[in-house]
């Protein structure tokens, strides 16, 4: 899975249990007797974490094909349509995601992971304006242990309209309580620093963009290079720049680093 459909599940809190039930369901012994007598609402959810589970192994397919399931037995869980949403997202059909996101919230508006997803998807739908009010409701929410999500996306959606104060301020909260999962919180505050000539933090955001579960993030490592370049560490930039045509050969990031190592006087 790339990181950027990693990036996009992120927060879900999937769970891979219910593969348990899937590989169990056709033995018949007395354990299943009792599976018989589950309410509609609870074989809905049995459905739903199969759905969760198809979704993180990438069987898209199984996952619509649960989630329909689960909707026909018990049409109010909200995170079916949340579930959903994610699964429209990594189709890219950003319109039946976006819908699929509404219907969560409409069942539940305090749905935090639903507003977070779809303050995401109304932001890569270039809808900023709507998408801010449903990511600081997500932001705001003193429950959400996974608040930094919303933060992260709040940063990104003030850069994209320039509001520069306002992207600092809530990337440094993403980076602060993300911690580890703050790869993208680092690569545009690396952004900000860049832009204000601020190399060396550039540098430093750009390398923790790109260090243990976000090594495989090749657009901060192709940002790293740039920094690097910006700074007069020539040969850094170089062996930066040949690094990205190994580890991701054929790719778009690989290609604007050749591009780049060939200006290197």
């Amino acid at each position: 899975m790339t990181l950027k459909n990693q990036i996009r599940l992120a927060g879900l809190g999937l769970s891979l249990a219910m593969l348990l039930f899937v590989s169990c369901a056709t033995t018949q012994t007395s354990e299943d007797e009792p599976r018989k007598n589950l309410s509609k609402h609870d074989k809905a959810m049995l459905h739903l974490q199969v759905a969760n589970a198809a979704i993180m192994e990438g069987d898209i397919a199984a996952a619509f094909q649960n989630l329909k399931a689960a909707e026909e037995l018990d049409s109010n869980i909200p995170e079916i349509f949340h579930s959903r949403a994610v699964a429209y997202s990594l189709k890219k059909e950003l319109p039946a995601a976006i819908a699929a996101a509404r219907k969560a919230l409409e069942i539940r508006p305090s749905f935090t992971k639903a507003a977070n997803t779809l303050g995401k998807l109304l932001m890569d739908n270039g809808s900023l304006n709507e998408a801010e009010k449903y990511l600081l409701q997500a932001s705001a929410d003193e429950t959400n242990n996974e608040a930094f999500k919303a933060d992260t996306n709040l940063g990104i959606l003030y850069y994209r309209k320039s509001e520069y104060k306002k992207a600092e301020k809530f990337l440094n909260r993403a980076i602060l309580q993300g911690k580890l999962g703050s790869c993208v919180a680092h690569y545009y505050r690396g952004h900000l620093a860049l832009k204000d000539g601020k190399f060396q933090n550039a540098i430093t955001d750009y390398e923790k963009a790109t260090q243990k579960v976000c090594a495989n993030f090749g657009e901060a490592h192709l940002a790293l290079g740039i920094a690097y370049e910006r700074n007069h560490e020539l040969e850094k930039a170089r062996k930066k720049f040949l690094s990205i045509d190994q580890t991701f050969p054929k790719s778009k990031v690989a290609e604007q680093a050749l591009i780049r190592l060939k200006a290197i006087p």
